[in-house]
């Protein structure tokens, strides 16, 4: 868990332009882990539109 989500970061670090379908989801788990330790939702609701949300403006300021 922890693993991934660290290579999660460094790929947004990296700046890839094309990211495959295992990264992505390292990159997801990233942010929730980060959403749920910082924001702590309440529900999975919550925290599964926060992770999208922030998957999103990553996606779009980063661009892959």
């Amino acid at each position: 868990f922890r693993l991934s989500s660290r290579k999660g970061v460094a790929l947004i670090l990296k700046n890839q332009n094309y990211i495959g379908k295992s990264d992505r989801k390292s990159i997801k788990r990233s942010i929730r882990y980060s959403v749920i330790k910082v924001l702590k939702p309440d529900n999975v609701q919550d925290e599964n539109s926060i992770v999208e949300g922030l998957y999103q403006k990553l996606r779009d300021t980063f661009g892959f």
